[in-house]
């Protein structure tokens, strides 16, 4: 029976599937963590469960795309806060007690997937006699280490699992003031501009590495161009506040 629940489950391990199946509220992720190099998500057959609002779901994703929700409010002419509580409505609608700003990366890659990314496949990890289950993906990023100091790549890495502001410096035994100025760095040198945007960047890369290891004869990942953010400079409250 344990067989057959695992094959009849197969096809959610495909990326661009699994996000379809959480926009339509057949699924939703109960649980996330990340450990050893990997993000493991348990997820729930949804019921009764609302599909996410289209409008809210075209800005999570540019969101997820690296896009600031400072540069999204400008473009439709309205606050951030509202751009924010759009956002969040189509997050909360699939996934449980998350931010936009630290949305479990597996959340975000799915997105990635369907609109085109090559990021391989999720594995089926685990299936309970509920026939809750979870599945599992590599954290992306790993191409980004070697042009970060250690303690940068500690925040950078952990802020792309989906680590809180707060979390980081707990885990890491440092003051939020420490966390913010590697992070502040690590962007820096990166050339992104927050969270979102270094993100979308270690997926990009992420999704590169798969092309090669496919032995596909293209350097960059197949993605639908993403408009340009202006640059800004993160202060310290923003960037707390943001985390």
């Amino acid at each position: 029976m344990q067989h057959d629940i695992d094959r009849s489950l197969e096809p959610v391990t495909d990326l661009a599937r699994l996000w379809r199946l959480l926009l339509d509220g057949e699924l939703f992720v109960r649980e996330t963590v990340c450990t050893e190099g990997r993000c493991f998500a348990m997820l729930e057959h949804a019921s009764g469960g609302q599909p996410a609002r289209p409008r809210g779901i075209a800005l999570l994703e540019r969101v997820f795309q690296g896009e600031s929700q400072k540069f999204l409010a400008y473009e439709h002419g309205v606050s951030v806060a509202t751009i924010a509580a759009h956002s969040a409505n189509a997050l909360c609608a699939m996934v449980t007690r998350h931010r936009v700003s630290r949305a479990p990366i597996i959340v975000v890659m799915a997105a990635a997937a369907a609109l085109g990314a090559p990021l391989g496949r999720a594995r089926l990890e685990q299936v309970a006699d509920d026939r809750s289950f979870s599945v599992s993906v590599e954290v992306p990023g790993r191409s980004l280490k070697d042009r970060l100091s250690p303690g940068e790549w500690d925040v950078a890495r952990l802020s792309i699992e989906g680590e809180s502001h707060s979390g980081i410096a707990r885990v890491r035994g440092r003051s939020p003031r420490t966390v913010a100025n590697q992070l502040a760095s690590a962007f820096h040198k990166l050339g992104v501009s927050g969270r979102a945007s270094l993100r979308d960047k270690a997926i990009r890369e992420y999704a590169a590495e798969q092309l090669r290891a496919s032995h596909v004869d293209c350097a960059q990942p197949t993605l639908p161009p993403i408009a340009v953010t202006p640059h800004f400079t993160w202060v310290e409250p923003e960037l707390l506040a943001y985390g």
